[in-house]
């Protein structure tokens, strides 16, 4: 092998790409535009605070969900019947929005720990968001229609209860 001098290597350096949530690249060739804002440091400070609590928050959620869920399996096994279906299903929902509470808490610290995308990342958390909201949204208009549901069932039982 031959020595090699200075002038033979060529060094390519390309600046970092910008990260979506969790470290995922965006696509190839992706450049943040010149003039892309960047969060200031008592911004990022926000940001840094509402993460946090939205990932305790999360943590709390999930664990809370999975009890449910395991009360749940409990009661079945009791022989409780329809309402074990219920605290199963709510403590699912639980158990999801917790998890993907914590995503979006994480997209929310790629937008303080990135540079040039954070606008991107910030995206990225909204998207998560609005997962988590779309679900609680269908889950309350379905605990909405159980219950009235349920007071009609037990006005017609009433209303049609035998005397004596």
């Amino acid at each position: 092998m031959s020595e090699m001098e200075a002038d033979d290597i060529t060094v390519v350096i390309r600046p970092p790409q910008p990260m979506a949530g969790f470290g995922i690249p965006t696509a190839p060739g992706y450049a943040a535009p010149k003039d892309s804002y960047e969060f200031t440091g008592e911004e990022n400070e926000t940001i840094v605070r509402l993460s946090g609590a939205m990932s305790t928050a999360g943590i709390i959620q999930a664990v809370f969900g999975g009890l449910e869920i395991v009360a749940g399996l409990i009661g079945m096994f009791a022989g409780w019947g329809f309402p074990v279906w219920l605290i199963m299903g709510s403590g699912l929902v639980l158990l999801v929005t917790g998890i993907w509470m914590r995503q979006a808490s994480n997209s929310l610290d790629v937008v303080v720990h990135s540079r040039g995308s954070d606008i991107l990342n910030l995206m990225d958390s909204f998207e998560r968001l609005t997962s988590i909201f779309n679900l609680q949204r269908a889950w309350y208009a379905l605990g909405i229609l159980f219950s009235v549901a349920m007071v009609i069932g037990t006005i017609w039982f009433w209303l049609h209860q035998k005397p004596g």
